[in-house]
């Protein structure tokens, strides 16, 4: 019998075992990797770090700051100095200062840091040189003072050839050539006119009892029971939803710019002596309710008070001068556009009869001979449970009672045919024309509120084959189309 060598079998290795020499080698890599790519972020970085450090103009101590110069094509504009731990106007200690011009400025002083380098000079730069970068002299520029004596002057030049507003600067820490943004340009370009505070006139148009406008034009308009009513150039009621308008225009007043004290200020070259246009606001007296020191409501009186409003001559295509409280400001065309373009006709009433049916307690009615007098009364509607019947928003809801001559009116009748009055509207202001002589009212009408307070007097005259004359209280302002005879027919 043959022997038979017997094989010997080679042990292969475990799963486990691939899955850890599979990790070595994937760690192995992974750590090459981040190794190699340390090697590049390290230079990358300090790169970085390189740039911005030759971006960092300067940087400050501003608790040892004591002066701050600013100039305006080389010539001093402003200078602040530090007064016991405060910035102020040299010279002039309570003069106000606008705490964001303070912060912007503090913050400019600490440190800057531009937002590109433009060019080095190997040499100090020339005025011809600097002067074709808005250097030589600057057109805005800081000098920064401090107590030991040194300074830092930080000079901003022209707007650059950029989508990007930049402005070509320099300081005085560097012999670089920069550019900076519109911020650091703002911040070293304050004027005494941006300093000063700009106080916001508080209005409330709710308790305007009066408008009166003077100068180029003339208006006097008054609060009333029964709205808006014009005192001047003529008597007539006023529309109350364009009256609406201009109180929304009234709380929007807002000034732009502090100029400067009027005593300071040649009134006559601005236009404010005389103003071209005079504001007057007429304040109603009125009860204010507070809490006091004790957490306690307690009501006090304002007394009626008055803010005057001079507007002048226009400063640029943007603005006007403004006198107000001895102060002289500019404000936008837009904000005071109502008033430089002030004309009482386009607040005026086009509707003769606009008393609404819950504001009425008398009509009399002359018609084509006929007359009609009509008393109008309410009564507040009673639920059955014998509670007061109010709207949804708690109002007390009213039933109307009309009689004519001591005789009840069908409240339906009279409503419809009051409907058909209170539509009639005035088609275009009048000439002023008068209607011929002896000639007599095709209608009148006399309204009195509820409160018995005010009484409006409408009657409209013959004119020609088109129009009619409307008269309001005997000021004749528009004329109406002779439609409204087809509106107003037999009495109810």
């Amino acid at each position: 019998m043959q022997k038979v060598t017997k094989r010997t079998r080679r042990a292969r290795p475990g799963k486990w075992a691939l899955i850890l020499v599979f990790s070595a080698i994937v760690l192995t890599v992974a750590l090459s990797t981040l190794l190699r790519s340390a090697d590049k972020k390290e230079p990358q970085e300090t790169q970085k770090r390189a740039a911005e450090e030759n971006l960092l103009l300067y940087q400050t101590d501003t608790a040892q700051l004591a002066e701050i110069e600013i100039r305006r094509d080389g010539e001093t504009e402003i200078v602040f100095e530090y007064l016991n731990g405060a910035l102020v106007l040299k010279g002039d200690p309570s003069f106000p200062i606008n705490d964001h011009i303070v912060s912007s400025l503090l913050e400019t002083a600490a440190s800057l840091t531009a937002d590109a380098h433009v060019m080095d000079f190997e040499s100090p730069p020339s005025d011809e040189e600097l002067s074709r970068f808005g250097l030589s002299p600057a057109r805005r520029s800081a000098c920064f003072r401090f107590h030991d004596g040194s300074e830092i002057v930080l000079s901003t030049g022209n707007l650059m050839p950029i989508e990007n507003p930049r402005y070509y600067a320099m300081a005085s820490t560097k012999s670089a050539l920069y550019a900076v943004t519109q911020d650091v340009r703002d911040a070293v370009s304050p004027t005494m006119e941006s300093i000063h505070p700009v106080s916001r006139p508080q209005i409330n148009s709710d308790l305007i009892d009066r408008v009166q406008v003077e100068g180029t034009v003339t208006f006097d308009a008054r609060r009333t029971d029964a709205g808006w009513e014009m005192l001047s150039p003529y008597v007539y009621p006023l529309s109350d939803a364009l009256m609406d308008n201009l109180m929304s225009q009234l709380d929007g007043i807002r000034f732009a710019n502090w100029l400067g004290k009027a005593e300071n200020m040649d009134l006559k070259a601005l236009g404010l002596s005389p103003a071209n246009k005079t504001l007057t606001l007429t304040f109603a007296e009125t009860s204010v309710s507070a809490p006091d020191e004790n957490g306690e409501n307690v009501t006090f009186s304002l007394p009626e008070n008055r803010m005057v409003f001079s507007l002048g001559d226009q400063k640029n295509d943007t603005s006007y001068y403004l006198l107000y409280e001895d102060e002289v400001y500019s404000v936008t065309v837009l904000s005071f556009s109502f008033l430089t373009s002030f004309s009482w006709e386009k607040y005026l009433s086009a509707v003769p009869v606009s008393f609404p049916t819950n504001d009425l307690s008398r009509i009399y009615c002359r018609l084509n001979g006929s007359e009609a007098e009509y008393l109008v009364s309410y009564s507040e509607r009673v639920l059955p449970n014998n509670e007061l019947e109010t709207d949804e928003y708690g109002n007390l809801l009213y039933d109307l009672q009309v009689t004519r001559e001591g005789q009840p009116v069908d409240t339906e009748a009279f409503l419809s045919w009051y409907g058909l009055l209170s539509g009639m509207t005035a088609t275009r202001l009048s000439d002023r024309t008068s209607p011929g002589p002896g000639a007599e009212p095709a209608f009148e009408i006399s309204l009195t509120n509820a409160r018995g307070t005010v009484t409006r007097n409408v009657s409209i005259l013959p004119g020609d084959a088109v129009e009619d004359i409307l008269y309001v209280d005997g000021v004749s302002l528009f004329t109406i189309d002779r439609a409204w005879r087809d509106l107003v027919t037999a009495f109810p």
